[in-house]
């Protein structure tokens, strides 16, 4: 299934092999490696809309805080 990651100011699909409340888990390489959905470094979101969202909502949080 594919995903979209936001980090930084990006965003990025991703094919998921699966996935929890709380982590997904995606193929680097050979290897499985799982990632939290939400950590301060990226979140994960099922469609490029909640993904572009989120980001436009982090933005009008940062400058809203200055």
């Amino acid at each position: 299934m594919i995903k979209y990651r936001t980090r930084f100011n990006e965003i990025k699909a991703i094919e998921v092999l699966r996935e929890t409340d709380k982590q997904v888990v995606i193929l680097v390489g050979k290897t499985e490696r799982r990632e939290n959905k939400f950590s301060d470094w990226s979140s994960w979101h099922d469609t490029w809309a909640a993904a572009h969202d989120f980001l436009i909502a982090k933005a009008e949080n940062e400058v809203n805080s200055l």
